[in-house]
Order: structure tokens, then sequence, then C-alpha cells
């Protein structure tokens, strides 16, 4: 039974919406469970880790439940080629992987994508929300509900959210201030 319907909440089938911040390179499997099992989005920091110790991880959180399960990537430390093993670990078995601070990237939307895993970016302004859109993904969200915000429906395996300060109070569609 979910708590509180979102598009998040039926996006990835989570019951809350409540998403883990992924700290960077720490496979916080314990934590990244336990949010699962509360009905949120239990993530994993991907940013340092190697494709078989991301694959134990994910595989350690699923282990645990059926909650939504995560990973994040901080951009600045990602090298998609020689991170490519994990990018492609986190799209196969994770329902979200996310980028974080750096530029939209189409590569790393359509890669992800084609794993099977819905594409999250989190943005910080109107501009960025207009990147991630013109990278591929199709919702965007900034905080405060005032900025302007994309919401199209979701093409299958793609949509990204930005949660900058908490809580998001809500979400609405605004296209043309963007």
């Amino acid at each position: 039974m979910t708590v509180i319907e979102t598009a998040l909440t039926r996006l990835l089938g989570c019951t809350v919406p409540v998403q883990q911040a992924g700290f960077g390179g720490a496979l916080n499997t314990r934590l990244a469970a336990a949010v699962a099992d509360a009905g949120g989005i239990g993530m994993l920091g991907g940013a340092l880790a190697g494709a078989d110790d991301l694959g134990y991880a994910i595989a350690e959180v699923r282990s645990g439940g059926n909650g939504a399960v995560g990973v994040n990537f901080v951009v600045p430390f990602l090298d998609p080629v020689e991170h490519r093993a994990a990018l492609d670990v986190a799209a196969a078995g994770a329902d979200l992987v996310e980028f974080f601070y750096g530029e939209p990237d189409a590569a790393l939307v359509d890669l992800v994508r084609a794993g099977g895993a819905r594409v999250g970016w989190q943005v910080g302004s109107a501009r960025e929300a207009r990147s991630a859109v013109a990278a591929g993904v199709v919702t965007s969200a900034t905080w405060p509900p005032s900025s302007a915000v994309v919401d199209s429906p979701p093409e299958p395996n793609t949509t990204t959210f930005s949660f900058l300060t908490s809580p998001p109070a809500r979400f609405t569609s605004n296209a043309s201030a963007m």
C-alpha cells in the first residue's frame, strides 16, 4: 500500500516519496536496505565503486526485501570510460541511477536507459533542468516549487528529481516558464 502517492512512488514502485542521499562513494548497504524496506528509495554511492563491489551491494540491498534501490554517481568523480562496467551494473541492477553535480550528459542518460534503469539527474536551476531535458531526461523538478518545472509523461526508464532542500512540498507544471 502506497502511503503517499506521487510521481516518484508511481515511477519507482516505492510506498513513500523519500529518497536517501547517495553518499558519494559509500556502499552503505545496511542503510540503503533499511530505507528501501521502509518504503523509500535506498541509495548506494557508486562514484568510487568497482563493478563487482557495486553488483554485490545492489544484490545485498535487494536480498532484504522488495524496496526500490538506486545508485548515485557524483559526476566530477565519474569517468564514463573507466567506470563503464560499474555504470552497466547499476543500470542493469538498480531501479534508479542518478547523477549529481555535473552538466547533464545525453550519453550517460542513454547508457543507463539501455540497461533498464530509470535515470535521474539532480538539477539546481531552471537552466540545468533544460539541459537535463535536452539530454533526454523528460521529467525535471526544481526546488522551491515556484521554480520552473517540466512535467511531461515519462518515457520508459527515464525520470529525474531534484531535492535541493527539504521537504519538497509539491511539483507544479509550468513548462512555459522554462
